[in-house]
C-alpha cells in the first residue's frame, strides 16, 4: 500500500479529519471524508488496472519511490551550521562548511515552483566560502586576492540528501589554527586552498556563535513537535530546527571583512596564543558588527541606555534619524522629566530628530498663524510623552491595560492632526513639507513603540501572537478536489495547536468574531471595496442555492464563463463577511497594543474577488 489511514481526528469546533500517512516516511496528511472515499475508488481502480497488465508487476514494486529517513538529524543543527558533501563534483567529495536554510527560506525554489513539488529528503545549504567554484579567471583578478581558490562566489546555494553519509556535525565553537591545519591534512586537497578552508570556518563560527547566542531555539530537543512541523510544511526536519537568521545578519559584507582579516602566514604575529601555546583566532562577533551599523552608533556616538531602543535594535526596526536632547521647554509640561536632568528617557530628544527639533524651536516664539503650527506639533508630541510617562508610572497592570487601548489611538489621532497641521504650514525655504512629515511620523512611531513596551504585560502586548477564526468559515463548500476546501482550517488550527495556540500565555487562540465586526464589515468596509451591484448580485445567487449545494461557481471569471476558481455554497457570503471581520478584529487587536501580531485562520481567500461584475 501507498498509504494508511491511521486516525480520525473529531473537532465539531474547527472541523474534523481524516489523518493518513504515507507507508514509506511515515508523512502524514489530512482529508475529508469525500476525499476519503474518492481516493479509495482511485486505488481500487489503480489495483484492477494493475491486474490486467501482469507484466508490469514483475519488479514487485508498491507504485512509490520514496524511501527515507525524514527523522534523521544531526548535533547542533538547531545553530544551523555543519559538515556536508556538496553535490559539485569539482569539490572532490570533502565534507565542507554549510549553513542550513530554514524551511522559511526554502518555500519557493528558485524556478518559482510550490516547494511541496521537491522531494522531502531534500535539504538546501550555502556551503561557505567554497574554494571549488573559483579556479579559472583573469590574471589582473587573481592579484587582487589572497589565492586563486578565492576567487569564485563566498556563497553556493546546493540541495543535498539529508543523509549520514552526506551530513556532520560542525565541530568547532573557536578557531583553532591548530586544529583546522589538522584536520586539512586529511582532506587531500592543495595547500594553496586552505585560506579559503580557513574563511569558511571563520564564518562558520561566527554564523554558529551568533545563532547559539542571539537566535531563539524552538525545537532543539523537541523532535516530536520538529516532526510535526515538518509534516505541514512538507519539509525534512533539518529545515524545521535550522534557526532562521535575520536578513541583517545574511547581508553583511563578508567579502570586505575576510579580505580585512590576517592571511595564515601572518598568524605568528596577529593571532594571540592560548593557554595551551596553540594559535588561536578571536570569532567574528555578528551582533556587534549589526548592532555598529544601527543608531546611535552609526552616527558615532555611545550607545544611550534605553530598553526600548535595544529592543528595536534586536527586531530590525531601530530609530532611522538622529536624536538629540530638546531645548523645547518640556519643563512646562507636567510631569514631564527636564531634559537636563541626569534621566533624559522622556525628552523630546528621545522620540524627536534634530532636524524636527530645530523646526519646533524656531517657531516656537513666531506670531506667523501659517509657521506657528510647527510649535503647536511640537506641544501636542510633548503632552503625549507626559501623558505616557504618567500611565507607565503605574504598578498595576489593570491600570496599564484600561489605559493601553485608548493611549494608542491618542497616538494615532496626534500623528493624523500633526500630518494636517503641517500641510496647513508655510515649510522653511530649501525644506520640502514631505521631508517634514517623514520625521514626524517617525516621531509619533517612536512615541508609539515605547507605549507598546512599556505597557504591555504577561498577556498583553508585546510578544504575544494570535490567531482568530471562526467556524461559520466552514459554511463555504466547494467542490470535491478542490485545492481550496474546508479541509485547510482545521489543519491550520492543528498546526498552530501544536505551536502552543492556545496553551501558552502569549500565543492566544480565538475562536469566535464578534458581531460587531461583522456589522462593521458589511455596513461600513465591504461597500467600500465593491459596487453595491455586485454585493447584491452575489447575496441574491447564494440565497437561490439550495441547502445542501456545494462547488457552484459564484461569479464569472475573466472570459465570461463560469469560474472554477469561485465555487461556493449556501455559506459562502456568511463566511467571506467572517474573514473581513477577523481582518478587522485582527487589525485592532493589533493596532490597540493587546497583541504583535495576529494569523486569520479564514476562508475563502478572496483573491478573485473584484469591485463589480
Amino acid at each position: 500500500y501507498e498509504a494508511l489511514v491511521i486516525a480520525f481526528v473529531r473537532d465539531e469546533e474547527f472541523g474534523c479529519l481524516w489523518k493518513a500517512v504515507w507507508v514509506e516516511d511515515l508523512d502524514t496528511f489530512d482529508l475529508e471524508a469525500d476525499e476519503l472515499k474518492d481516493a479509495m475508488k482511485k486505488w481500487d481502480n489503480k489495483q484492477a488496472k494493475l491486474k490486467r497488465n501482469q507484466g508490469s508487476r514483475s519488479s514487485g514494486s508498491s507504485g512509490s519511490t520514496r524511501m527515507f529517513n525524514k527523522l534523521f538529524s544531526v548535533d547542533g543543527i538547531e545553530n544551523g551550521i555543519i559538515l556536508a558533501a556538496p553535490s559539485n563534483k569539482a569539490s572532490q567529495g570533502v565534507m565542507w562548511p554549510a549553513r542550513v536554510r530554514h524551511v522559511v527560506e526554502t518555500s519557493m525554489t528558485a524556478a518559482g515552483t510550490v516547494r511541496r513539488n521537491a522531494s522531502k529528503n531534500l535539504i538546501q545549504v550555502v556551503f561557505l566560502a567554497p574554494f571549488w567554484n573559483g579556479e579559472v579567471s583573469s590574471a589582473s583578478k587573481v592579484a587582487e586576492v589572497k589565492d586563486q581558490y578565492s576567487l569564485g562566489p563566498l556563497f553556493e546555494l546546493d540541495r543535498i540528501d539529508a543523509t549520514a553519509s552526506n551530513i556532520q556535525k560542525y565541530p568547532f565553537d573557536s578557531l583553532s589554527i591548530e586544529q583546522l591545519q589538522s584536520s586539512f591534512r586529511f582532506l587531500g586537497l592543495p595547500k594553496a586552498v586552505f585560506p579559503r578552508y580557513l574563511d569558511s570556518h571563520r564564518l562558520a563560527v561566527a554564523l554558529k556563535s551568533y545563532a547559539k547566542t542571539h537566535i531563539p531555539k524552538v525545537y532543539s530537543h523537541d523532535d516530536e513537535n520538529a516532526s510535526a512541523s515538518a509534516s505541514l510544511t512538507e519539509s525534512h526536519i533539518l529545515s524545521v530546527k535550522a534557526p532562521i537568521y535575520p536578513q541583517v545578519v545574511l547581508n553583511l559584507p563578508y567579502d570586505f571583512i575576510l579580505n580585512k582579516l590576517p592571511h595564515p602566514s601572518e598568524h605568528a604575529t596577529a593571532a594571540s596564543l592560548s593557554d595551551g601555546n596553540s594559535i588561536c583566532e578571536a570569532t567574528i562577533n555578528i551582533d556587534y558588527i549589526v548592532r555598529a551599523m544601527s543608531p546611535p552608533e552609526c552616527f558615532g556616538k555611545s550607545k544611550h541606555v534605553d530598553p526600548v531602543v535595544s529592543t528595536a535594535l534586536d527586531t530590525n526596526t531601530a530609530i532611522l534619524s538622529p536624536t538629540r536632547e530638546a531645548k523645547l521647554s518640556s519643563e512646562t509640561i507636567d510631569g514631564l522629566v527636564n531634559p537636563n536632568e541626569e534621566d533624559t528617557t522622556w525628552a523630546l530628544g528621545s522620540f524627536a530628530s534634530n532636524f524636527l527639533l530645530d523646526l519646533f524651536e524656531s517657531n516656537s516664539n513666531n506670531n506667523d498663524l501659517s509657521s506657528d503650527g510647527f510649535a503647536h506639533i511640537g506641544q501636542l508630541i510633548l503632552s503625549l510623552i507626559a501623558k505616557l510617562k504618567q500611565i507607565a508610572s503605574e504598578s498595576d497592570d489593570g491600570t496599564k491595560k484600561r489605559h493601553s487601548k485608548t493611549f494608542l489611538l491618542q497616538c494615532i489621532r496626534v500623528k493624523g492632526h500633526g500630518e494636517e497641521t503641517i500641510g496647513l504650514c508655510r515649510a522653511p525655504i530649501g525644506i520640502q513639507k514631505k521631508t517634514i512629515v517623514i520625521e514626524w511620523r517617525k516621531t509619533c512611531e517612536r512615541v508609539y513603540k515605547r507605549a507598546i513596551y512599556m505597557l504591555s504585560h504577561k498577556t498583553v502586548g508585546n510578544g504575544i501572537t494570535a490567531v482568530v477564526t471562526d467556524s461559520r468559515c466552514h459554511g463555504h463548500v466547494t467542490a470535491n478536489g478542490a485545492f481550496e476546501r474546508p479541509v485547510r482550517i482545521p489543519a491550520a488550527i492543528q498546526g498552530a495547536r501544536l505551536a502552543g495556540a492556545g496553551l501558552k500565555p502569549n500565543m492566544l487562540l480565538i475562536t469566535k468574531v464578534e458581531d460587531s465586526y461583522m456589522s462593521l464589515a458589511e455596513d461600513d468596509i465591504i461597500p467600500k471595496a465593491h459596487k453595491v451591484s455586485y454585493i447584491k448580485r452575489l447575496k441574491s445567487k447564494i440565497a437561490a442555492l439550495p441547502v445542501d449545494a456545494k462547488g457552484v461557481p459564484l461569479t464569472d471569471d475573466s472570459e465570461g464563463e463560469g469560474g472554477d476558481d469561485t465555487m461556493g455554497s449556501r455559506g459562502s457570503y456568511t463566511a467571506a463577511t467572517v474573514g473581513v471581520a477577523a481582518a478587522l478584529k485582527a487589525t485592532d487587536m493589533v493596532v490597540g497594543g493587546q497583541c504583535t501580531n495576529v494569523f486569520c485562520a479564514t476562508r475563502p481567500p478572496g483573491h478573485h474577488a473584484g469591485r463589480e461584475l
